[in-house]
């Protein structure tokens, strides 16, 4: 099994990592510059928070092979996440349409597998990879209903926003 991933993983990196790190290079503007490999790494970071609870105590004790099956199958679902939230995200708003659109074109040539292609509707930073449901989710509909005591001082609300869920998730 960690032959597919391994696999699977660099045909995917093969695949993308570098037209898209070109295409952040040569085709956006980053008003906060980056270097290639730090680009790359970011991308690498995200993927192996969803290797994380193969490294638990519990882990080393347990049979992790249905889980392990299971990420195996999602992972280029979780490969798209990490790009746009590891190259994606360091240029402004015109950018970020140009790299949407470079990302869903390259999909749509490339991807191994049609199941885990970003939805057409909207832009890839709308959704966010569920890999135990298989699909994209608009970060809208993770946002849970807000309810506020009566006696909270104005100062002391905070309303979440797609834009700060987004955030709290990819760092956390």
């Amino acid at each position: 099994m960690r032959e597919l991933i391994r696999n699977k993983l660099t045909t995917l990196f093969d695949n993308y990592l570098e037209d898209l790190i070109y295409f952040v290079r040569k085709k956006i503007k980053e008003p906060c510059p980056t270097v290639d490999n730090n680009l790359a790494s970011s991308v690498m970071r995200i993927i192996d928070t969803f290797f994380d609870k193969f490294r638990s105590q519990e882990a080393q004790f347990k049979n992790m092979s249905d889980e392990v099956e299971a990420i195996e199958e999602v992972l280029e679902g979780i490969f798209y996440f990490s790009l746009i939230w590891g190259l994606g995200v360091t240029t402004n708003e015109q950018g970020r349409e140009a790299f949407n659109k470079y990302l869903k074109d390259l999909i749509k040539t490339k991807a191994l597998d049609k199941r885990f292609a970003i939805p057409d509707k909207d832009t890839v930073y709308d959704f966010l990879f569920d890999p135990d449901k298989k699909e994209w989710i608009p970060w809208i509909n993770i946002i849970e209903k807000l309810d506020l005591p009566h006696n909270i001082g104005y100062t002391e609300i905070i309303v979440p926003t797609p834009d700060s869920v987004r955030n709290t998730h990819v760092i956390t």
